[in-house]
C-alpha cells in the first residue's frame, strides 16, 4: 500500500488555484514583500489594498505615484505572478488614497 504525502505548500498552491479565498490570501501576503517588488521609493508611497477577481488594487499617496506605477504595470504583474508561482494577478487598479489604512486595520485584527 503506498502512502501519499502532501506538503503544506502543495496543498496551499492547489487551493489557491481553485478557491478565491486562498488566491486572495496568497496575493495579499505580497504586501510584506511589496518593497522588493516595486522598490523602496514607490513602496513608501503605495500599498496593496485588496485583491478581487484577478485584480490587484493598489493605493498610492499622490497622482504622480499612480502615474509612475501605471507605467510599470505590465512588468509588475509579471513579477508578482512569478513571485506567487502562478498567474493569479490579471490586472492592477491604482487609486489615490490613504496608504496606511490597510496596515492599521491589520494591527486592529491582531
Amino acid at each position: 500500500m503506498s502512502k501519499s504525502y502532501y506538503t503544506f505548500k502543495g496543498v496551499f498552491d492547489s487551493l489557491s488555484t481553485r478557491n478565491g479565498f486562498f488566491a486572495k490570501l496568497r496575493v495579499l501576503t505580497m504586501r510584506y514583500r511589496w518593497h522588493m517588488l516595486v522598490g523602496d521609493t514607490i513602496a513608501r508611497r503605495s500599498s496593496i489594498s485588496d485583491f478581487r477577481n484577478g485584480i490587484l488594487y493598489v493605493a498610492v499617496s499622490e497622482g504622480l505615484w499612480a502615474h509612475e506605477l501605471g507605467l510599470h504595470k505590465k512588468p509588475l504583474i509579471q513579477r508578482l505572478n512569478r513571485e506567487l508561482g502562478m498567474n493569479i494577478v490579471k490586472d492592477i487598479r491604482i487609486t489615490i488614497g490613504s496608504i496606511n489604512d490597510m496596515e492599521e486595520s491589520d494591527e486592529e485584527q491582531i
